[in-house]
């Protein structure tokens, strides 16, 4: 399973949501609040 989150480092939560879908072996892809992907982090990186 894929899934892409709008993360922000700043935010407890946001952190709380990519760890726990790291320790269930789900690959974020991470997005910033403008919509433009983070580089390193799409499917496979961590």
């Amino acid at each position: 399973m894929n899934a892409t989150i709008y993360h922000n480092p700043n935010c407890q939560t946001s952190r709380n949501v990519l760890a726990t879908l790291r320790e269930r072996g789900i690959d974020a892809r991470l997005a910033t609040a403008y919509g433009a992907a983070i580089a390193g982090n799409a499917e496979g990186g961590k």
